[in-house]
């Protein structure tokens, strides 16, 4: 994305973001698109990035196909939105059995954008 600035620390990048991100409550389930296999759980997001958690380390510099889980307003079947993003940067999370893993998403679908939007807009009236 043209808004994310690198800026080289030692042997680290720093990312610096454009969007404040918004955490969630609820671990959304985000999935790969080809097995559906489970990558991670969604912690927080903005329309251009992502941060998942995660009991295996996630590869850097990896492009993934991702299927994200939405919620809708009646509680009924998750929408699923599909994806691609890139994987940036990785650390242990606060609780060591897990990892956190930051995402850039790569030219994300108008209906992927929406969705996002709608659940941080959601995030905001319940802050």
């Amino acid at each position: 994305m043209d808004n994310l600035a690198e800026k080289p620390l030692n042997d680290y990048v720093i990312i610096q973001r454009s969007q404040q991100r918004w955490n969630l409550v609820h671990h959304l389930r985000v999935l790969k698109a080809e097995n559906n296999e489970l990558l991670g759980h969604l912690v927080d997001v903005t329309t251009e990035g992502m941060m998942l958690i995660s009991e295996q380390a996630i590869p850097l510099q990896c492009t993934f196909n991702l299927r994200m889980e939405i919620p809708v307003d009646d509680d009924t079947v998750p929408q699923m939105i599909a994806l691609t993003a890139q994987s940036l940067w990785t650390k242990k999370d606060v609780n060591p059995t897990f990892h956190d893993t930051g995402f850039r998403l790569i030219d994300p679908s108008r209906r992927a954008i929406n969705a996002i939007s709608r659940l941080i807009d959601e995030l905001k009236s319940e802050n």
